[in-house]
């Protein structure tokens, strides 16, 4: 389902900026397409330190540098 929403988003309105955040290796590049709208960082599995670093410094400096309307999560 991520992967077809993301694909869809850059289709649907490109005229929209995104900030895609997925796990490294996980296939959501290809449904990226590369598109000049989509902009992927591809968080590395790093252990619970390593995600916990990027949950807590990493993720709240990207957010606020792209300033997004909305922020969409879908994790669990």
């Amino acid at each position: 389902m991520g992967r077809n929403l993301i694909a869809a988003l850059g289709r649907v309105a490109p005229e929209h900026h995104y900030l895609v955040i997925t796990p490294d290796g996980s296939g959501y590049d290809a449904a990226l397409g590369g598109a000049p709208s989509m902009r992927q960082v591809a968080v590395p599995h790093r252990g619970v330190a390593g995600r916990l670093a990027f949950d807590w410094l990493s993720l709240p400096r990207l957010v606020r540098a792209f300033s997004p309307d909305v922020i969409l999560w879908l994790g669990n």
